[in-house]
């Protein structure tokens, strides 16, 4: 059967319920049976790839890691720090972190997104990360209704989503807020474009927003699964579960594109398949700020690099990270 065609609502569901991920991912939740999931957040078809875990990372670990130290990493505000910054810079990519002609510049901030809604930051460029904080209360960690599966900055917020939305100024601990998704499906890419924010989904969902807060559903994607979206030259591009690519200069309506892609997409001077753009760039699973590149590796750990190219390990314990933004914050 085509990948254009519609899969059966009901082998969909059976396959997926929450929205499955990459195939790399295990879980010690989905090893027990699927979480319930709030009245508010009751799923629909699931997008039907029959996938384990999601993102990048393929291994995540237990709440009660321990690293090196013997420290608890899930009870710890402050992580791990590289020694010395490095002088180097490289030529950086367009990121919608970055201010507006005119704007103040503000503090640079990276924030990293993850299993159970973990979210920390960094405001020294990567170097070292705080303000830990969690959605799910027992840090379980699984592809459940807690995990946040990708991260944008623009318009003076930060943009986290998954099953929920939730927003921040700054990525401080105790600044997020929860918004409301406008349907029952998860979203696993989130990018600024063209004045409004752009979020795609699972079962080819897809949802939009003038300023992060408010979100409406839009167009679909002709229920294919959607976790990696990218903005570049004044349209959106989607990457499916089924390879394919979708665009949009709005999220309003869809048109599909070439196949035979990966799942994730970036823009790098042109839309490539994430894993075939070199250098500094900016995707689901990396950004880029004042000659920084932060990303997250097979594992879901950060590293930091500054040629995009040479990559240290700046937290490696914990909950596994699915994405990174950075922005400029007042």
């Amino acid at each position: 059967m085509s990948v254009l065609q519609r899969w059966s609502p009901l082998a969909l569901a059976a396959a997926c319920l929450l929205g499955c991920g990459d195939d790399a991912h295990t879980s010690s939740i989905e090893d027990s049976g699927s979480p319930a999931l709030d009245a508010s957040l009751s799923p629909i078809e699931g997008d039907g790839d029959g996938d384990v875990g999601d993102g990048d990372s393929s291994v995540h670990a237990d709440a009660g890691e321990v690293d090196a130290s013997g420290e608890d990493a899930g009870s710890r505000d402050a992580a791990v720090s590289t020694p010395g910054r490095d002088a180097g810079t490289s030529h950086e990519t367009p990121d919608a972190g970055k201010p507006e002609p005119g704007d103040s510049k503000g503090t640079p901030v990276f924030v990293a997104v993850g299993y159970a809604g973990r979210r920390v930051r960094s405001t020294d460029l990567g170097l070292t990360w705080t303000d830990e904080e969690f959605l799910d209360p027992a840090k379980a960690g699984g592809d459940d209704v807690y995990l946040l599966r990708a991260v944008t900055y623009a318009k003076g917020v930060f943009v986290a989503v998954g099953w929920k939305i939730m927003t921040s100024k700054d990525g401080r601990k105790g600044t997020w807020t929860e918004h409301t998704i406008p349907g029952q499906q998860w979203l696993g890419g989130v990018q600024f474009g063209n004045d409004r924010f752009v979020a795609t989904g699972g079962y080819g969902y897809s949802a939009r927003s003038s300023d992060g807060l408010s979100w409406s559903a839009a167009g679909d994607l002709n229920t294919q699964a959607s976790r990696s979206l990218a903005f570049g030259d004044g349209k959106f591009t989607s990457a499916t579960d089924q390879g394919n690519w979708w665009t949009s200069s709005d999220g309003a309506q869809w048109t599909i594109g070439s196949g035979g892609h990966d799942n994730q997409v970036a823009f790098c001077g042109d839309f490539k398949d994430a894993s075939k753009c070199t250098g500094s760039f900016s995707a689901r699973n990396r950004a880029v700020g004042e000659g920084v590149t932060v990303r997250i590796n097979g594992s879901g750990r950060l590293e930091r690099s500054t040629d995009g190219v040479s990559f240290t390990p700046v937290l490696t314990s914990g909950l596994g990270f699915e994405a990174v933004s950075f922005g400029y914050v007042e």
